[in-house]
Order: structure tokens, then sequence, then C-alpha cells
């Protein structure tokens, strides 16, 4: 018969888009169920500071900021009334080692478009050798401290994600919450 189809053309763009279509929302679906929602600041109460908690922290009853009890790991948040800058200038080897701390790395960050300073610093405290990563921010009248807090022993498992939150702690003094 002239001018029919004896058979369906295979390349129809129908029937690439049929084909595909199915594939493409399968793949859609794949990635956005199996990749790892990202977490929400979480607002510190009583504080004007907010951050991604590591997964399994918890907010801290006792304190300002979050804890992971079964591995005596702790987040905690200062704020005080005090020039960031002098507090900042404080962060030495020597200084740290006043206060009975070891100064392991020091390095300068930007946090919600301000100068902040990351410290990873090592700590004995009850026979526990603890390590920390500390920041360390503000204005000239304010200072806020962010310290994650673990023991040496779950070093592996836990300095790179509390190292990780205490980076996304966003600070508004005075209301609003910056990036």
């Amino acid at each position: 018969m002239s001018g029919g189809h004896e058979g369906k053309d295979d390349s129809s763009p129908m029937r690439l888009t049929r084909t595909l279509l199915p594939l493409v929302a399968g793949l859609i679906f794949t990635l956005f169920v199996s990749a790892p929602a990202v977490a929400d600041l979480v607002q510190v109460p009583g504080t004007e500071t907010s951050l991604q908690p590591p997964q399994g922290f918890l907010l801290a009853a006792k304190f300002p900021g979050f804890e992971r009890a079964d591995l005596n790991a702790s987040i905690m948040v200062t704020e005080m009334r005090a020039p960031a800058p002098e507090v900042m200038k404080a962060m030495t080897q020597e200084g740290l080692a006043s206060r009975g701390m070891k100064l392991i790395s020091s390095k300068t960050e930007t946090i919600g478009g301000r100068e902040a300073l990351l410290l990873n610093v090592a700590q004995t405290a009850v026979g526990t050798e603890y390590l920390k990563w500390m920041l360390v921010t503000g204005d000239p009248k304010n200072t806020l401290i962010v310290v994650g807090s673990f023991p040496k022993t779950a070093e592996g498992e836990l300095s790179e994600v509390v190292r990780k939150a205490v980076l996304t702690t966003s600070w508004s003094p005075g209301g609003g919450v910056t990036h």
C-alpha cells in the first residue's frame, strides 16, 4: 500500500520520548530520594546563633548548644559583650596554653561577612583528651565563640562533621539571620 507504513518508525520523536521519559523520571526520583537532605539551621535557644548540628546531635538541656551524649561530644555557643578583635588576638599558642589547651592549627575564615578564627585545639579534662574546633567571631562590641568538643578516641567519626557544623554558624546580634 502506497503512502502507508508497514511498521512503526523506531526513531520517531514520540517513541524516543516514551522511552526516555520513564528513565529520566526514575533517575530524578532516585537522586532526590536517596540523597541526604541538607539540614536547616537550628536556632540555639537563648542566643542569636544558629547552626546545622551534625547527625545525632540534639539541643542540649544544660547549656546553649548541642550534644551527643553517647560519645560525650558537644557544640557549645557563647555570646559575650567583649570586643571580638581583642578576643581573637588572645587566641595564640601562649594564650590557649594558659587555659590548658594546646593549639593544633589556626585559620582565618569568613562567617556571615565577618572575619572569624577557626582553631583546632587539644585539652585534657578529667583524664580524657578532648579535641576541639573553636570558631571565634564578632564585632567591635560583641564576641561569639562556638566550641565543638569530642574525645580524641572519636576523632575519626566526629572531627570533620563537627568542624563542618561549626562553620555553618549564623550569628545575627540584634535579630535576623546572616549566613
